[in-house]
């Protein structure tokens, strides 16, 4: 019996053939994108022109000329940034509330356990001047001094 050799090519030969091939994978990869993002540019200006031609804002700047001014004393929105930004500081808020929706899930007589009660505690102390602003914003609603 007679084994028959296998044609193998020499090794720089194949290193070349991969090289070739990667690249131009990479070509016609480049250049389908670059025709995808043409005709979803294309498509997107146009959509712009159609909203813009209905009136709508489209920048940042039309859509503030739209908007009514409202004075700084009536402003509610820096109440809130600033509640908001002190609430983002500690994160174990977030820990505590899952515990809490997990026991509320169990349903309407469910009772939380004494850890996660005195941990709820630390937090509403913690956060005590986040709740003093956002009472202060909505007594000021309701004696008229805010937009809404």
């Amino acid at each position: 019996m007679k084994v028959e050799k296998k044609n193998i090519k020499p090794r720089w030969r194949r290193v070349l053939r991969g090289l070739f091939i990667t690249v131009v994978v990479m070509v016609v990869g480049l250049l389908v994108h670059s025709v995808w993002n043409y005709f979803a540019g294309k498509q997107l200006h146009k959509e712009i022109a159609e909203i813009r031609a209905a009136g709508q804002p489209v920048t940042f700047a039309e859509l503030a000329a739209g908007l009514p001014k409202v004075d700084d004393s009536r402003n509610a929105g820096r109440f809130y940034g600033a509640a908001l930004e002190l609430l983002t500081r500690g994160g174990e808020a977030d820990v505590a509330l899952d515990e809490f929706c997990g026991v509320f899930e169990k349903g309407p007589g469910a009772k939380p356990p004494d850890e996660l009660i005195e941990d709820a505690k630390e937090i509403l102390a913690s956060n005590e001047l986040v709740l003093q602003i956002v009472t202060r914003q909505k007594s000021a609603r309701n004696v008229g001094l805010t937009s809404r």
